[in-house]
């Protein structure tokens, strides 16, 4: 990469500090200076070293002792070693809770998506975290992986609209260095098949092994497998035949795949021998067969399988120290999962298959906290009865800070990014009577285009912690939004309307002080912001229907008012029968509106051919004919064709931002 030039590289350094290059303290401007000057214009060295300077604004001290050790290698010569003498400068001076969490970074390779979660349970399983008062191992991990992010050691791939960062990459620089520092201190050796023949210290304590689709690859024939306490593969089915020399494991993380002459399945039976096991993650594209006793297995707190299982051992639910348990749709768990009162987190639980004994049983897990919910069968018997019975349960979950539901099929990737139009519905009158919510919870995601209520339930506005809620109703009425503007914590909104509005919906200053992002899917945006409304929003997501533009107006009126607004994104559904000056009028109505807002926030339009199935506007027909009012007629924007194939996009003014093609990562 060509070096940045000098300006650019003050602003950079600058902007990683400290928000921006005026915020700079007089006391710190010369030596910032001189810092930017010996990163020799290195867009990597530059946002390390910022980002180590970061935690320090208060010690000049340290920012002189720091430009003093940095020396002059990178000016003189900005190549892969100067870099890497600064990255070990950096690690020197990172705090020692941060070095061991760094280096199990070492198991991965260039490119790899690491998900937060999973980092999170490892480094528990390793050791690494310890429990402190007030605060439980995850939330000390999770602060850990956070702080990693602010450093800019790990990049952040998935961030949710409440800007938590659910997965990261590491830069292929910084992992070369985190590798080679990982083999020199002896914490873990990673190979792929080319190195196979290598020889390492007998006595390896992690490894990580990437042979690709190599078929004949092993381990290196030096290293005492019995002395290995973590394994890390990533393989095709016939290399793992070696995993049974592994006895005393506490990390076993598996992703392997069989090719077209392999078998299409895998026993795990021999893992039941691991008894030291504490995190097993196991990822395939064959049908995995789960050994038939686990119980022996006193110690492990994480098990996550991704992929076909064709059942589920009966003594699971003897394992004393399961705290998080992620199986595949279609799993129907054994009975007695009332005894599995350690867990914490389960998904997916599986509404169309699990039993009502199974459903009832969850009430008596009272430490559970995330419970993420799918149904595999659409039209099954348990899926209803066990909708039913939802409500009366999470009253009794005193603990549980998030419940998802999430459709059929989907991977914890992409159920961010699920939107899809559905005619089928899943009752939601169990819900409905809940009237003491658990008062720790913060996320409700629910399918809206499945789970319809008929408006926003009196209990949701009991939920003072809430920060994330995705719901759908039939119908808006005024009384819907201030009990969603009461929400004092709500950040994140998604929000979808099955019937046309028979009013206008209108936020005013009052209520969503802290909202974030609002997301309002309904065939008519007939909706109104006030001056003051939402001032921290700063991500709007709109779809509505252009053929229903007999009525109201078409877009959202005054959208200028949302002062803090950074970014608009509309799904415009336009039938086949739309003509093209009704498309360009949607469009043209949008642009209007949004150029009049100071700020130039950057516009996605997208035209589509669904937002929802549009059978419940006709229940709304007559209602909305007795109740028309008189008032000017505005006009109406039709929804749009193919996603595809039309995209448009419009950048608004001088100074708009562009952004072609982004993905909508509404929840």
């Amino acid at each position: 990469m060509k070096p940045l030039g000098k300006d650019d590289s003050r602003n950079l350094f600058f902007s990683t500090v400290f928000g921006s290059r005026s915020s700079c303290p007089e006391k710190l401007s010369e030596v910032s200076h001189d810092i930017v000057r010996k990163c020799g214009g290195l867009p990597l060295a530059v946002v390390t070293i910022a980002s180590l300077l970061s935690s320090q604004l208060e010690k000049q001290e340290r920012w002189n002792y720091i430009n003093k050790s940095l020396g002059y290698s990178l000016m003189t010569n900005p190549n892969l070693e100067g870099m890497k003498q600064l990255l070990n400068f950096c690690y020197n001076n990172l705090p020692q809770h941060l070095k061991a969490c760094i280096l199990c970074l070492s198991m991965y390779q260039e490119g790899n998506i690491i998900w937060k979660d999973d980092l999170v349970n490892q480094w528990i399983a390793e050791g690494f975290i310890f429990a402190i008062e007030g605060h439980v191992k995850e939330e000390i991990s999770r602060v850990y992986f956070d702080e990693l992010v602010g450093r800019n050691i790990i990049q952040p791939v998935h961030i949710n609209n409440n800007g938590e960062v659910l997965s990261c990459v590491v830069h292929h620089m910084v992992l070369n260095f985190i590798t080679c520092k990982s083999m020199e201190e002896n914490f873990m050796v990673a190979i792929d098949h080319s190195q196979a023949a290598t020889r390492c210290a007998d006595k390896v304590r992690r490894l990580s092994m990437h042979f690709g689709n190599i078929e004949d690859a092993t381990p290196p024939t030096n290293i005492r497998l019995s002395q290995v306490r973590t394994l890390a593969f990533w393989g095709v089915l016939k290399c793992m035949s070696f995993i049974t020399g592994f006895q005393l494991l506490k990390v076993l993380t598996l992703h392997f795949w069989g090719d077209e002459d392999s078998i299409s399945s895998f026993d795990l039976t021999r893992i039941s021998e691991l008894v030291q096991l504490r995190y097993l993650k196991v990822t395939s594209n064959v049908t995995l067969k789960l050994p038939t006793k686990m119980q022996g297995l006193q110690y492990l707190e994480t098990l996550k399988v991704d992929g076909n299982i064709d059942g589920v051992p009966s003594d699971i639910i003897h394992l004393p120290g399961l705290l998080h348990l992620s199986l595949p749709a279609k799993t129907n768990l054994p009975s007695g999962i009332v005894h599995m009162t350690s867990l914490r987190t389960l998904g997916y639980f599986d509404l169309s298959c699990n039993s009502a004994e199974n459903l009832l049983s969850l009430a008596e897990l009272t430490n559970l906290r995330d419970v993420q919910l799918t149904y595999s069968a659409a039209h099954s018997d348990d899926l209803k009865n066990n909708m039913q019975c939802l409500g009366s349960i999470l009253e009794k979950l005193s603990n549980l800070k998030s419940i998802t539901l999430a459709q059929p099929g989907s991977s914890y990737a992409n159920t961010l990014h699920v939107d899809s139009a559905t005619n089928m519905r899943i009752s939601v009158a169990g819900w409905s009577i809940l009237s003491s919510p658990p008062a720790l919870l913060q996320r409700i995601e629910l399918l809206p285009c499945v789970c319809v209520f008929s408006s926003i339930p009196n209990w949701i506005g009991k939920h003072g912690n809430l920060r994330i809620l995705k719901i759908g109703i039939r119908e808006i009425t005024s009384n819907d939004v201030d009990v969603l503007g009461g929400l004092p914590a709500l950040t994140v909104l998604s929000l979808y309307v099955h019937t046309k509005p028979i009013e206008m919906i209108i936020f005013d200053k009052e209520g969503f002080s802290i909202l974030k992002y609002f997301k309002f899917r309904c065939s008519v945006a007939w909706m109104k912001f006030e001056a003051g409304a939402m001032p921290n929003l700063q991500k709007l997501r709109l779809g509505f229907d252009v053929h229903r533009a007999d009525q109201h107006d078409t877009i959202p009126v005054r959208i200028e008012h949302l002062s803090g607004v950074e970014e608009i994104y509309a799904k415009i559904r336009v039938t086949s029968t739309a003509d093209d000056l009704c498309r360009r009028f949607a469009e043209s109505a949008l642009t209007n509106a949004v150029t009049m807002h100071q700020g130039s926030p950057s516009v996605n339009i997208w035209c589509v051919d669904w937002i929802f199935d549009g059978k419940d506007d006709n229940i709304a027909k007559k209602r909305e004919v007795e109740h028309r009012i008189l008032q000017q007629q505005p006009h109406i924007v039709k929804e749009g064709s193919n996603e595809k194939s039309a995209f448009l996009q419009k950048n608004l003014g001088e100074g708009a931002h562009k952004s072609v093609g982004s993905r909508d990562n509404s929840p």
